[in-house]
């Protein structure tokens, strides 16, 4: 489901002019800004490239747990 908030600064505050989506009650929201949520696509990016030979190597007797950093 896609959420999105816009937002306009003004000195030391923020003030939402509009908001799409379902937003869960008393959670709280982290905003990235574009060049932020690109540098992260391409961290996990990267990730997923140093991954991607192990899927191909085929091994089927290795567990996730050992191939992958589990967070």
């Amino acid at each position: 489901m896609a959420m999105s908030i816009t937002v306009i600064k003004k000195k030391n505050h923020f003030r939402v002019v509009e908001a799409r989506g379902q937003f869960e009650e008393g959670k709280a929201i982290c905003l990235f800004t574009e060049d932020e949520i690109s540098q992260l696509a391409k961290e996990r990016r990267a990730e997923l490239d140093l991954q991607m030979p192990s899927f191909i190597r085929g091994e089927e007797n290795e567990s996730a747990e050992d191939l992958f950093p589990v967070k």
